[in-house]
């Protein structure tokens, strides 16, 4: 069993590659000795809303064939329909931001819709 708290863990899955100290969080391997509790790393991650950026942070690293092949595809799944959304999203600001301009109205986007 993987001796990392799950939180410590999904902490250290989230944090940027560029600060990744000492790279351990990424040493796990296909056995289940270890492998870190993912269901609770799943569910840690989608109450914060982060599922989309925790597979992006194990693909960048090159991490993901590391996980059982159920959760890779259940990631990679999740991302798709996050990547979906955000595309629908972003057409609507386009659409939305220029008839608002035309009426002298400047939106203010915030949350996520900002950060796209």
């Amino acid at each position: 069993m993987h001796s990392t708290l799950p939180l410590d863990f999904l902490c250290g899955c989230l944090r940027h590659s560029d600060h990744d100290r000492d790279g351990s969080v990424w040493n796990f391997g296909r056995s289940k000795k270890t492998q870190p509790d993912w269901q609770k790393i799943l569910r840690l991650a989608d109450g914060h809303s982060v599922l989309p950026l925790l597979y992006h942070r194990l693909q960048e690293k090159g991490s993901l064939p590391s996980l059982p092949e159920d959760l890779q595809e259940l990631l990679a799944g999740i991302h798709h329909l996050n990547t979906l959304r955000n595309t629908l999203i972003l057409e609507e600001i386009n659409r939305l931001a220029p008839l608002l301009n035309s009426e002298g109205i400047e939106p203010v986007f915030v949350k996520g819709s900002a950060a796209l």
